[in-house]
C-alpha cells in the first residue's frame, strides 16, 4: 500500500451488525490479532506501527449462498445478490446465468435450482430436508415442532424480504400497516406462542410492534432513502403536502415533512395507546415486563421524534432513557402483579 505501509486484511469475521448503524472501524482486539498473526510470518512488522483501518460489510444470506432467481409476482423482477466477499469473481459465470434466465426462462451453463429464492421457505415449511446448507431453516422447522408453534411467523418475515427488494415506497397508511404485519408483527406473536400466550393477545402485541417499527422508519427515513432508495413514508401524505420523495435529502424539515412526520407520530401514539394492556394481559412475568420496557422506549422516543429533527441529526434515545424506562416498566409490572391486576388465562397457542 505505497512505499511505507502495509494493507492487512481479513473476512473472518462473522458478527451480525445493523447496516444502518455499525462501527466502521476495526476494534484493537481484531487489529492486535491480525498483527501478531502477520508478525510471525514477516517478524519486521511487529516493529511497525498501526496507522488506521476500516471495517466493511459482507451481504449474506442466512445459509451463505447467494440468491439469484426470479422474483415471482413482478414481471421482470429478477435478484442476484447475497455474495458475501466472493460476488466479484463469479461474476462472469453469473452474468452468462442471468442472461439466459431473462432470455431462455431458465439458466443452462449452470444449475441454478439450488441457488432459488423459495429455497428458505421450503425449508422452513419442510419442503425441502435436504440440503445441509439450510441447517439453520431445518432447526428453525425441528423447533417449531418442538414447541408447537406456526411457521406462518417465519413466512411472513420471508414475504416482508421479498416486498423490501420490489416495493420501495409506501401508498398510504394503511399499506404501511400492512407491512408491518409482515415485517414486525410476526416477531411479536412468535414470542407470544413460544411462551404459550393467548392469540387473543396478537392485537396488542401487533400495535406495539407496528408503533416500533414505524418508529424505526422515521429515525432512518433520510438514510433509507439515500442509501437504499426506500421511502416508508405514506406517499399520499406527502403528495398532500406537496412534496415528493426528494424532500427526505434535504438538511432539514420542510414544513410540509414535519407535518407528515407528526401524522405518523399520531398513528403511533394510537398504536400505542391499543398496546398499553399488553403487559397486564401477558402470563409469563418476563415477558410482561419485557413488553412493560419496550413500551415505555416507544413512547419516550415518540415524545423525541416529535421535538427532534431526524434529517438534521439522528433521533435516539441514550443510556439514561434505558435505565429510566427499564426501571419503570419492570417497577410497574411488579406493582401490578403485587396487587393482583395480571389476568390469569388460559393459552390458546398455534400449531405448525
Amino acid at each position: 500500500e505505497g512505499a511505507d505501509l502495509t494493507l492487512v486484511g481479513n473476512g473472518n469475521v462473522e458478527n451480525e451488525v445493523d447496516p444502518d448503524d455499525y462501527n466502521p472501524k476495526p476494534t484493537m482486539d481484531y487489529v492486535e490479532d491480525i498483527w501478531m498473526r502477520l508478525a510471525r510470518r514477516i517478524p519486521a512488522v511487529a516493529d511497525g506501527e498501526f496507522f488506521t483501518g476500516y471495517a466493511g460489510l459482507y451481504t449474506s444470506t442466512p445459509d451463505m449462498h447467494p440468491v439469484v432467481d426470479k422474483v415471482d409476482g413482478v414481471e421482470g423482477l429478477y435478484v442476484c445478490t447475497g455474495f458475501s466477499g466472493h460476488g466479484f469473481k463469479l461474476s462472469p459465470a453469473v452474468g452468462i446465468c442471468m442472461a439466459e434466465m431473462v432470455l431462455d426462462g431458465a439458466a443452462r451453463t449452470v444449475d441454478l435450482t439450488p441457488l432459488r429464492l423459495s429455497r428458505f421457505a421450503e425449508a422452513v415449511t419442510g419442503a425441502e430436508t435436504g440440503d445441509p446448507a439450510l441447517g439453520t431453516a431445518h432447526r428453525l422447522r425441528a423447533s417449531l415442532t418442538e414447541t408447537h408453534v406456526t411457521a406462518q411467523h417465519c413466512l411472513d418475515l420471508i414475504a416482508a424480504f421479498k416486498r423490501d427488494a420490489t416495493t420501495p415506497r409506501t401508498d398510504d397508511w394503511a399499506d404501511l400497516m400492512g407491512y408491518c404485519d409482515v415485517s414486525a408483527n410476526p416477531v411479536g406473536r412468535y414470542l407470544l406462542d413460544l411462551h404459550g400466550e393467548a392469540v387473543s393477545d396478537y392485537p396488542a402485541s401487533d400495535a406495539l410492534c407496528s408503533a416500533l417499527q414505524v418508529l424505526n422508519h422515521l429515525q432512518d427515513c433520510q438514510d433509507d432513502y439515500r442509501s437504499l432508495d426506500r421511502v416508508y413514508l405514506p406517499g399520499d401524505w406527502l403528495a398532500a403536502a406537496g412534496l415528493g420523495v426528494e424532500a427526505l435529502d434535504a438538511a432539514r424539515c420542510a414544513p410540509g415533512l414535519r407535518q407528515v412526520l407528526d401524522r405518523c407520530l399520531d398513528g403511533v401514539e394510537d398504536l400505542l395507546v391499543e398496546a398499553r394492556g399488553l403487559p397486564g394481559r401477558l402470563r409469563n412475568p418476563r415477558l410482561a415486563m419485557e413488553s412493560a420496557v419496550i413500551l415505555r422506549l416507544a413512547e419516550r422516543l415518540t415524545l423525541r421524534l416529535r421535538r427532534g429533527d431526524p434529517l438534521a441529526a439522528r433521533v435516539a434515545l441514550g443510556r439514561l432513557d434505558f435505565l429510566l424506562c427499564g426501571l419503570g416498566g419492570v417497577g410497574g409490572v411488579l406493582l401490578q402483579r403485587a396487587l393482583g391486576g395480571n389476568r390469569s388465562r388460559q393459552p390458546a397457542r398455534q400449531g405448525p
